[in-house]
């Protein structure tokens, strides 16, 4: 079933005009579509979709068993791909009671070529940037309890970071390009870089130095 579901997304993606893939995707997959635009070529083909006053780019992948919901004026570059492996929902882990989600909150940004494990739940806060090329968030990895992934809001996630599962960042963070965030960091309006990834500067403020 999941390879039909898969070769019925492929079909869906292809189709030239947004207004209809997005009626085809409401049709079959009984997705929650408002007042968004899903790009040429993005295929989803996953658990459940809410999306309102969204704009998603091209050529992203959405695949496996999970949910993905994002509230208005979030906008997702291409290229992107969000994958849960099947092993995930298998009966033999439901005592982990993985999340199997992606939340993103108002006005969230995501650039282009980003990698979003979703066997956890990573929640993105209000008006944060997942910015520049190629990071990756991973949410599962041995036997590890806590697995979830949290970005508080008005954050910037710099190009070619690696979030650890269980990692998460306060409110008006900026974490530098190619760091590695392996742990919790509670404090708010910080500057994170290195590997693992450390506080570098503190009161803070990004947005003042993109002024």
């Amino acid at each position: 079933m999941s390879h039909i579901r898969f070769l019925l997304a492929f079909i869906i993606s292809i189709i030239p005009l947004n207004m209809m893939r997005i009626f085809l995707y409401r049709l079959i997959f009984r997705y929650d579509i408002q007042s968004s635009k899903i790009g040429f070529g993005t295929i989803i083909a996953i658990d459940h979709l809410s999306i309102d006053h969204v704009t998603i780019g091209n050529f992203n992948l959405f695949t496996g068993p999970f949910s993905f919901s994002a509230k208005s004026g979030c906008a997702i570059g291409g290229g992107n791909i969000f994958r849960c492996g099947k092993w995930a929902s298998s009966t033999q882990f439901t005592n982990r009671q993985f999340g199997r989600a992606i939340q993103l909150d108002e006005n969230v940004t995501i650039t282009n070529k980003h990698y979003f494990d979703t066997v956890g739940t990573t929640h993105i806060g209000i008006g944060s940037w997942i910015a520049g090329y190629g990071s990756q968030f991973w949410t599962h990895g041995g036997n590890k309890a806590d697995i979830d992934i949290t970005i508080a809001p008005h954050c910037y996630i710099a190009s070619a970071v690696r979030f650890a599962p269980g990692a998460s960042i306060a409110s008006e963070t900026i974490i530098g390009i190619g760091s590695v965030v392996t742990k919790k960091f509670v404090a708010p309006k910080t500057l994170i870089a290195g590997n693992p990834a450390i506080v570098k500067k503190t009161n803070y403020s990004w947005q003042n130095d993109l002024c």
